[in-house]
This record gives structure tokens, C-alpha cells and sequence, in this order.
């Protein structure tokens, strides 16, 4: 061996030394941590160990004991028999006796004691994972059997199984599974059973029924119906056996014959023009010759048509009232609310047709007698034209005549009497020296003496009116009725074809509203007019005139100078009614070019705006288009990445894993909606579907805490867990307690999205006023539509229709889930008509006891000041009925308060004023209720 030799294979024996040295210390601070059970720290030293000495047994010893959380090496042992790895195999109990042996004889600090513990290890470990993989084999067996099999006996069998496998993963849980799923295969036989007993009772029923023994066939629905309370064929079948019908269309066909003899009644198609003819009678009058009455009489004309449509309406009520009341109808509704829409449709919807047809044939009538009206009116007119002037020309003879007979007597006269000038003057003279009393008792005595001097007449006038010359009576006479009062008219009508033209063509849901266009299209087309003002004064002066004596015999005298006085104030009347005719004819004029300009305005404006929206929607399109190719391009580089990685391993791992992690994070920043969305597209990857039932509660709350209620109710409702079902609890607790005025709460359930599929929606309730621990309170919709009463006199709601259907009907359906003491009965009271309401007494009051009422007009009035607050949505399943409603949705609400004979009060849809309605009109239903709460 050279000298070089030597010096490396030195240099080798301390390299080899200090390794072991280091060994030994790393074995040592590693065993220590490995006493103090500290076995992460003590992996950190077995790795190190691994870095000097790839081969070192001791540190694979090591890992092993922290692998499995053990102090000492014969603990390994122990930890894999603990596990219930075959305990009474015979196999592991030759291995252990066969280990004990050779450890006895080993030496335990030769390598050869370690490999033995290490191989022993090794093959134990073995077996053990061999005994999970069969035990795991027949575990997924077991579960595949439990998926595919109803078969009781073999449901008993994998109990048995399951329970050998003694707790191993979820067999505890199957075997409650397999024995619920046998009690619900003995449940599902006794049903069977039941049904097959049922149908056999129903069979018989309808046998019986075919053949008219209708008192057997009620034997045995009502045996079906003590078996299955539920059976909407039993009731269907009692209906007919009451009807004395053996089938559903024979009981459609009664029901529809039971109100088909129509009453007729006399209706008016349109008004009687009283204005025009008043007008016609003012402007063509002519005393002696075409008096008022006559005019009236050509204007005579029968406007009535014969009508069937009330009797229908109220056939259609009545029917409407038996498929509500009726207890059969009734429980069919509560069961089985399609079946029940379905046999409202046919039976209500023939009487609805009726109605329809009775409808359009009082249109049709109302039109064509309109029309034959506005004829006869213009033939009239001519006629009395025509007559008119016919009369003037006889009355202008006939004063002629006159004029000339009192000439000629006057002339005789007053060579017999000279003396009734200067008496006359005297009388003047009177009037000059204010003596009007005086003055009209001497005009009075010369009258007697010359009854045809028109002088006398016109000093009588003037003394009436104390006035001294006829500049005085002139005057007078013009500033008579010179008060003028102004009324508020409509310029042009609006144009709502067009309108709604342009809202069909343009109106965008969540883009551009119907509302919003109809709002563009709004103009103030009124204007001040003072004619009605100064027709009704020319009327009132023509009345003064022509039906004063005096004034009568000056026309009769016709001395000209008066006369022409006399026309001089009638003409100025005349004179006002035409200007303000032609100042209305300028502003109808003015104001219907500025609207039809204001049309064009915005016509235009929607025009331009669509077409803006219309290039958005290309730049949008432009841009969907880059994105589009931005996304193929990142497209070719997950394919790219997918060819690396692995096409399946980066669909099934790579991707979902991704997604997954996304989702929890977003779960974790309490973005719940797009962590479900995105567990929903994940298809049941690891414990996706329990996190969406965990987001989908979090998200719930969240929405409850940020004043969602209903939201968060109808997500907890959906998850249909205990859980969930606390939290809805909860939630309706709190919000009855500490409520304010104003507040919105839950309580009860009605229908009211029009979806009978997905159950009924929970009802949101307004509070109106609190009083201790009571609230009243008034649903927040309009919720249902009904009539108030069928009758067509004065109705009260002690006795009303509406109020039985509130308190028997709506509230068995909305409230069967809530404590019926949390609603309090509480005495209301109700006003009773008042027959003469201008002899300041108030009506009558009496009182009621009610769990559910309507507000009275007064309680409107206090707790709605403002009318445009008592406006109100009607809900989805309203809007898909008859009820009348605005655009808007909004639709009336009945009130208890009588509006008069045959009508009652109701909070009008569109502005929230209270008007009056006829009681059988159906119009809509915002209940009222004192509830208990806590404080």
C-alpha cells in the first residue's frame, strides 16, 4: 500500500466515524422527542439521519414509530392488533409466538435484532393492509346490495353483515338504513294493501253510482273516506251522489244548467245631452211661438237596450259562492288545489263565458244606439232650426201688427187722457230724487190707465233695480253677471293607441319598462276656460229678461230705442261667450300642436335610443368576439397543458381539484351564491353537494341578516332539514319580537306566485300599530279577490260574504301551521249606512268579534295619511286571475264601510283614493289581524 492509499483510507475511517457520531446524536435527540411523544420534531432528526445514511436502519425504525404515533418498537405491534386486525387468527398468533421466540434469542444490539424487527414490521403491516382491502371488498359489496335490493329478507341479511364488520367506516349507519328501508317496505305493503281496499270501495262506489243507487254509493265513499280522508274521488263521488249525477261530466252539465234562466232589465246606452239641449232651448226659444217645453219635446228619444248581463253577473256569483262554500269543494280545494282550479275553470269559466257574451252584446248595443243618438241629435238641431226661424218671422209679424194698433190708440188716447205725460214726468222725476218706492206705485197707476206705453214698463224696470235712466239699466244689466269662475279642461284626449304601439315596440324588461316609456309620453294638456262660466251667465240674464213682465211687454211694445238698448246688453253677453269660445278654440289649438310635437319629440327620442342600443349590441357582439378568441387561445394552451399533464388526469383531478379550491375560498370570503354555483357544476367532486347544503345555510343567514326574510326562509325551507327548520323558527320569533310600526313580518302561508307546484309562499304582514303585546297588522300584497257580498242592496259587514270567507275559508288555508291563539279575536267596529247625511248626526255603529277583518275607511285615513301610501301590489297568483289591475299591478282593496245603496268602500288601485264599488264586483283583499308579540 502506497503512502497515498493509507492516507485516504484514514481519511475514509474518520469520514465513516464522524458520520456515526452524528448518527448517534441524531439518534439520540430524536429518541427523546420520541419519549416526549413529540414526533414531529423527532421526524425532522430521522429525515436528517436518512440525508447522512441513506441505508440507516435506526431511521427507518424511527419514521416507522412516528408513522404510528408509537413510543417504543414493540409498540408497533400493538397499534395494528388494536385496530381489531384479526385478533382470533390463528396466523397472527403463530407470527407472534414465532417473534417472541427468536427475539429471546437474539441479541438486541446486533443488526440482526433490528432487521428481524424491521421484517416483522413489514410483514404484519402487510397482512393488516390485505385484511382492510377485504374488509373494505365486502363493505362496498354490502352498500352495492343495499342500492339495488328491497327485498326484506335480503335487507335482514346485510344487517347481519354490516354488523360483522364491526363499526368498520359507515356500517353502523347502514344498518339503520336497512332497517328503516324495511320498515318502509312494510309501511309501503300495508299501503298497498289500504290502496288496493280503497280502490276496490271506490269501484263498488262508482258501480252503485252508474246505476242510481245513489244511497249505497254514499255508503261506500264514505267508507273510502274513513279509510283514506284525503280521496278527492270519494268527494268528487259525494258531489254527485248529492247532485243526483252518476258521472263528472253529468255533474259539470248540473252545475252548469243550475242558473241558466236569464233576467232581463232596461239599460240606458248613453246619457240624455242635457247640456246641448239646454243650449239648443237658450239659443232658439222664441216666446208665444217656440217655448221651451216644445223644444224639449223633439229631442224625446229612446236610448234603452235590454240586458242580460247583471242577471249573469250575478248567476256567475252564485256559482262562484258554491264552489267556495260548499264543504265537498272545499276540502277537494285543500287537498288537491289543481284538481280544484281544474273544475273552477270548466264550471265558473261556462258562467264567465255567459258573461263575456252578455258583455260584448251590451257593447254592441251601447255602440250602434250612441251612434243612432249623436244622429238624431243633428237631425234635431236642423229641425229646430228650421222652426226657429219659422217662429221669428211670425213673431216678427205679429209685433208688427202690434206696433201699429198701439200706434193708432195712442194717438186716441191721448186726446182723451193729455194729462199722463206730466204725471209721467212726475214718476221719472221720482226716480231722479231716489223715491223708487214711490216712483213704482205711480208707475203702477199709469200702467192701469195705459198698458201699452213702453216708458211706464221701463221706469218700473228702473225702479226695481233702483236706477234712474236706461244708461243706468244698461249698465246694470252688464255687470250683472260679469263673476266669471274658471273650470279645468282637456285640451286634445291623449293618444293611447300610439302610445302603447310604441311601448309594445320598444318596452324591454330590466332594460327600458313600460312604465318608464308611458312616463316619457306624459303632457299637461289642460287649460283654464271660462265659457261654461259665461254661458251659464248668459243664461241666467236670459232668464232674468224673458221671464220679467215688464220686459215681456217692452218686447211686445217694441219701441225701438229700448229694443235696441235691450239688444246692446244681450249682445254683450253674446259677445263674451264668443271670445271665450275662440280663446278655448287658440288654447286647444296651441296645446294640441305643442302635444302632438311633444309626441314626435319622444317617438323620435325611443328611436334614437334603439338605435344607440342597437350599436352597443354590435360593439358587444364585436367585443364577445374577441373574448371569444381570447378564450380559444387560452383554449390551445389548456389543451396544450392537457396533452402534458394528461388528458383524463386533468379533467378528472386537475380541474375539478380547481374549481373546488376556488369554491371553498369563496365560501371563506362569504361569496355563498358563487360557491353553490360552482359546487353545482362540480357534480358531487369529494364533499361538494355538503358544502352546498353548508353554503346554502350561510348564505341564508346572511340574507336574513342583511333584512332578507323571505329569501332566507325559502332557502332554509329547501334545504328540508332539522336544522334549517330551527333557523326558520328562530326567525319568525325574532321578528315578533321587539317590533315597531312599520315593520314587516312572517306569519302564515297562502299561495301566491301562481306555481300551486312548489307549495305555498310564506305571507309578509305590515305593522300598522302596537297596544302592549298586540299588534295590528295588514298584508303587505293584495292577496287574494273576492266579492264582497251578492247582494244588490245596502250590505254590512256583520253579514257579508267577504267576512265569512275571511274568517272560515282564508284563514283554515294561511294560518293551519301557526298556534291559533297567537291571532287575537278583537271587537271591531262598523258604521251603518247614513240616510241623510246632511242632517249633521252620524250614522249608526255596531260591533263584531273577528280573528280576521278588513280596515275601516277611517282606519285607512289614520293609518295611510297619504293616498299614494295605500297603493298595493297584488301577487302573482292575483294577477293570473279576473281582477281588474294597473299597469303597475296595483289593484283596489276592499274596505268594510257601506258607499251606499248597493255598494261598498274600497281603497282605489291607481292613486289610493277611496271610492265605492257595487258589492257582487270582485275586487282585491288585503286582510287585517290583532296578533300577540313579545316585547
Amino acid at each position: 500500500m502506497t503512502k497515498k492509499q493509507n492516507t485516504e483510507t484514514n481519511n475514509h475511517k474518520k469520514n465513516d466515524e464522524t458520520i456515526s457520531q452524528q448518527l448517534e446524536v441524531l439518534k439520540i435527540c430524536a429518541q427523546s422527542f420520541i419519549d416526549s411523544k413529540d414526533f414531529k420534531h423527532a421526524e425532522e432528526y430521522y429525515l436528517e439521519m436518512l440525508d447522512l445514511d441513506e441505508e440507516c436502519l435506526d431511521a427507518y425504525l424511527g419514521l416507522l414509530l412516528v408513522d404510528t404515533k408509537s413510543a417504543d418498537i414493540n409498540e408497533l405491534f400493538g397499534y395494528y392488533l388494536s385496530q381489531g386486525f384479526i385478533a382470533d387468527s390463528k396466523v397472527s398468533t403463530a407470527i407472534k409466538d414465532l417473534y417472541d421466540i427468536r427475539l429471546k434469542s437474539l441479541d438486541k444490539d446486533s443488526p440482526s435484532y433490528q432487521k428481524f424487527i424491521f421484517s416483522t414490521y413489514r410483514t404484519i403491516k402487510g397482512m393488516y393492509e390485505d385484511y382492510l382491502a377485504s374488509k373494505d371488498d365486502t363493505y362496498e359489496k354490502c352498500i352495492e346490495e343495499y342500492e339495488n335490493t328491497r327485498d326484506i329478507a335480503i335487507l335482514k341479511k346485510l344487517i347481519e353483515q354490516f354488523e360483522s364488520l364491526n363499526n368498520y367506516k359507515d356500517s353502523a349507519i347502514y344498518i339503520s338504513r336497512c332497517r328503516d328501508k324495511i320498515n318502509n317496505e312494510y309501511e309501503l305493503l300495508e299501503e298497498n294493501a289500504k290502496n288496493e281496499k280503497l280502490n276496490n270501495l271506490l269501484t263498488c262506489a262508482r258501480d252503485f253510482l252508474s246505476g242510481g243507487d245513489y244511497r249505497l254509493a254514499d255508503d261506500y265513499y264514505q267508507e273510502a273516506l274513513q279509510l283514506d280522508p284525503n280521496s278527492v274521488e270519494a268527494y268528487l263521488g259525494l258531489l254527485m251522489v248529492d247532485t243526483g249525477t252518476s258521472s263528472i261530466d253529468e255533474l259539470f252539465d248540473y252545475y252548469k244548467n243550475l242558473y241558466i234562466e236569464d233576467e232581463t232589465e232596461i239599460l240606458e246606452a248613453c246619457k240624455k245631452d242635457t247640456r246641448h239641449i239646454n243650449d239648443m232651448v237658450s239659443k232658439y226659444a222664441v216666446p208665444s211661438y217656440l217655448d221651451p217645453d216644445t223644444i224639449r219635446s223633439y229631442y224625446d228619444f229612446d236610448n234603452s237596450y235590454i240586458s242580460v248581463l247583471n242577471s249573469r253577473r250575478r248567476h256567475s256569483d252564485e256559482i262562484l259562492e258554491e264552489l267556495t262554500i260548499n264543504p265537498l269543494f272545499v276540502k277537494i280545494a285543500q287537498i288537491d288545489d289543481e284538481r280544484y282550479q281544474q273544475i273552477m275553470k270548466t264550471i265558473l269559466g261556462f258562467y264567465q263565458a255567459k258573461v263575456r257574451e252578455a258583455e260584448e252584446l251590451d257593447e254592441e248595443n251601447i255602440e250602434i244606439i250612441t251612434k243612432e243618438y249623436e244622429k238624431f241629435l243633428e237631425d234635431t238641431d236642423q229641425q229646430i232650426a228650421d222652426l226657429y226661424i219659422e217662429s221669428k218671422n211670425k213673431a216678427d209679424a205679429r209685433k208688427q201688427e202690434e206696433r201699429i194698433e198701439r200706434k193708432i190708440r195712442r194717438e186716441q188716447e191721448q186726446i182723451i187722457k193729455p194729462d199722463n205725460n206730466e204725471r209721467l214726468n212726475e214718476a221719472y222725476q221720482l226716480l231722479d230724487d231716489e223715491r223708487y218706492t214711490e216712483a213704482k206705485q205711480l208707475f203702477e197707476e199709469l200702467v192701469k190707465d195705459d198698458p201699452d206705453d213702453s216708458l211706464i214698463y221701463l221706469g218700473m224696470i228702473l225702479a226695481d233695480i233702483h236706477k234712474h235712466d236706461i244708461d243706468g239699466m244698461v249698465d246694470y244689466y252688464i255687470n250683472l253677471y260679469d263673476n266669471e269662475e274658471t273650470e279645468t279642461l282637456q285640451a286634445c284626449e291623449e293618444e293611447t293607441e300610439h302610445i302603447q304601439e310604441m311601448i309594445d315596440q320598444f318596452a324591454s324588461p330590466g332594460v327600458l319598462e313600460a312604465s318608464e316609456i308611458r312616463k316619457m309620453y306624459d303632457f299637461d294638456r289642460s287649460y283654464e276656460s271660462t265659457l261654461s262660466s259665461r254661458i251659464m251667465a248668459k243664461h241666467d240674464l236670459y232668464n232674468d229678461i224673458y221671464q220679467n213682465n215688464y220686459f215681456i211687454n217692452l218686447d211686445r211694445i217694441a219701441d225701438p230705442k229700448i229694443i235696441s238698448r235691450l239688444e246692446n246688453i244681450v249682445n254683450t253677453y253674446d259677445n263674451r261667450v264668443t271670445e271665450a269660445q275662440k280663446a278655448d278654440d287658440r288654447k286647444i289649438a296651441e296645446i294640441t300642436k305643442q302635444y302632438h310635437e311633444h309626441i314626435t319629440a319622444v317617438d323620435q327620442q325611443l328611436l334614437r335610443d334603439d338605435e344607440e342600443q342597437q350599436e352597443q349590441s354590435l360593439q358587444d357582439r364585436k367585443e364577445h368576439t374577441r373574448m371569444l378568441m381570447m378564450s380559444i387561445l387560452r383554449g390551445i394552451i389548456i389543451v396544450l397543458l392537457v396533452a402534458a399533464l394528461g388528458y383524463t388526469g386533468y379533467l378528472k383531478i386537475y380541474l375539478p381539484n380547481s374549481r373546488y379550491k376556488k369554491a371553498v375560498s369563496l365560501m371563506e370570503n362569504k361569496q355563498y351564491e358563487e360557491a353553490i354555483q360552482l359546487f353545482n357544476e362540480l357534480d358531487g367532486f369529494k364533499d361538494s353537494e355538503n358544502k352546498i347544503v353548508d353554503a346554502s345555510y350561510e348564505l341564508a343567514i346572511q340574507k336574513y341578516e342583511n333584512g332578507e326574510a323571505i329569501e332566507a326562509m325559502n332557502l332554509l325551507n329547501n334545504l328540508n332539514s332539522a336544522k334549517a327548520q330551527e333557523m326558520i323558527d328562530q326567525i319568525k320569533q325574532e321578528m315578533k319580537q321587539d317590533v315597531k310600526v312599520g315593520d314587516t313580518i312572517i306569519f302564515g302561508e297562502y299561495e301566491q306566485d301562481g306555481d300551486t307546484s312548489n307549495g305555498r309562499e310564506y305571507l309578509e304582514w305590515i305593522v300598522l300599530d302596537i297596544k302592549g303585546d298586540q299588534a295590528l297588522l295588514i298584508s303587505k300584497y293584495v292577496i287574494d279577490a273576492y266579492r264582497f257580498d251578492n247582494s244588490q242592496d245596502t250590505a254590512y259587514w256583520d253579514t257579508s260574504d267577504l267576512r265569512f270567507w275571511l274568517n272560515e275559508i282564508f284563514m283554515g288555508n294561511a294560518f293551519y301551521k301557526e298556534s291559533s291563539s297567537d291571532i287575537i279575536a278583537t271587537t271591531i267596529t262598523s258604521h251603518l249606512l247614513d240616510d241623510d247625511p246632511d242632517d249633521n248626526i252620524e250614522a249608526d255603529t255596531y260591533e263584531t268579534s273577528d280573528r280576521i277583518f278588513l280596515l275601516s275607511a277611517e282606519e285607512v285615513e289614520t293609518y295611510y295619511p297619504a293616498e299614494r301610501s295605500r297603493i298595493a301590489i297584488a301577487t302573482e297568483n292575483v294577477r293570473n286571475s279576473d281582477l281588474l289591475l294597473e299597469e303597475d299591478g296595483s289593484s283596489g282593496w276592499w274596505l268594510r264601510d257601506p258607499g251606499g245603496e248597493g255598494t261598498t268602500c274600497y281603497v282605489w288601485g291607481s292613486n289610493g283614493t277611496i271610492v265605492t264599488s257595487m258589492n257582487s264586483i270582485i275586487q282585491g283583499i288585503r286582510p287585517a289581524m290583532w296578533i300577540r308579540i313579545q316585547r
